[in-house]
Formats: C-alpha cells, structure tokens, sequence
C-alpha cells in the first residue's frame, strides 16, 4: 500500500512540475502587443500566435469606449458574475467592477469592463514602468516596455474625448 502511495505521489509531483514549466514558458513568451487602424487601438499583453492572452486594452474610435479584458490565473474557485478589478501603475491605482465570464469549452474564465477613458485610467496607463491588474488580493505583474508605452499613447489618444 506504501509503496502505490509514493508511486501516485511521484506521478503527482511530476505531472504538478510539468505544468509548472508549461505556465512558467508561456509567461516567458509574453509580450506587448501593440495595433491601432482607422477603427480601433489596441494593447495586449500575451504570447504571440498563441491562445494564451492576459490582458487586452481596446478603443472603438467612434464610441470612445475602453473595453478591459483580463483573465486572472489562477481561476477563481467560483467564477462569480462580477468581481473587482483594480488597475495600478506608478501613478496610482483605480478598482472598476467586471463582468465574469465562464467558459466551458476550455474551461476558463474572463473578467470584462467597458468604461470611458477617465483622466485616472490615462494617467495609469501613460508613462508606467509597469502595470498591475488585481483581482481577489491576486495580483499579475507586467513591466511596461517601449512597444507598450507607445501603445498606450495611441490607446489613449483613440479613446480621449
């Protein structure tokens, strides 16, 4: 009986480590993704050619709306219908309530909050050395790089009334 106990608990150990290593090499691959057309200006914080997106930032020019997308890892236990969300930066920190969103194909979950550009979001955004996106006392770190400061001021500038 022992000896099936420390053969599970290797197999446990092992698989547990070779998500780790998946996760930790999509964290890796992240980067700043930056786009802005006639239409709309976007920001992403991702892997490129991949499905694995954290953070999503995108202006309708025409609306003025900013559409925040985040999804938080870990999962929340629950996947509520609305959480929390707060954005901080160097230059403060701003908490915005998002709508849940739970997928049952892939098994994931997405927070999601359309909001005008307020002078407080410009200035979290504007010149960060990095942004923070927390969400029940989680926080994901992403260090603001130049493809990320130029898309910002191109967010902003499509989103400003």
């Amino acid at each position: 009986m022992l000896r099936l106990s420390t053969r599970f608990t290797g197999l446990a150990a092992g698989l547990t480590l070779m998500l780790l290593f998946a996760l930790s090499a999509a964290a890796e691959g992240r980067r700043w993704i930056a786009d802005s057309g006639d239409d709309v200006a976007t920001l992403i914080y991702g892997t490129p050619e991949s499905d694995d997106m954290v953070l999503s930032l995108t202006c309708e020019r025409a609306s003025k709306t900013l559409t925040i997308w985040f999804a938080p890892q870990p999962v929340p236990a629950k996947a509520p219908a609305s959480l929390p969300l707060t954005l901080s930066s160097e230059a403060g920190r701003l908490q915005l309530t998002a709508a849940g969103s739970h997928s049952d194909l892939d098994d994931s979950y997405s927070l999601q909050v359309q909001t005008p550009l307020t002078q407080e979001l410009e200035k979290l955004l504007i010149g960060a050395h990095k942004l923070s996106v927390k969400v029940e006392n989680r926080a994901t770190d992403m260090a603001i790089d130049d493809v990320a400061l130029k898309g910002a001021e191109e967010l902003v500038a499509a989103c400003r009334p």
